[in-house]
């Protein structure tokens, strides 16, 4: 599934670091920062993960 966004500047492109799927673009177009998928930075908030380990 990594070939999705060939399309995608080689910099726009993020995995997460918790479950290494693809950050999807428009996640990093409103976070550009983000470095984990909606679903893992959830479960980091409401287990009160630190962002930065």
């Amino acid at each position: 599934m990594r070939h999705a966004h060939q399309n995608t500047p080689v910099s726009a492109v993020r995995y997460c670091e918790d479950c290494d799927i693809l950050i999807p673009a428009e996640r990093l177009a409103v976070q550009p920062d983000a470095v984990c998928c909606v679903d893992c930075q959830a479960l980091r908030e409401a287990y009160g993960v630190d962002q930065h380990r």
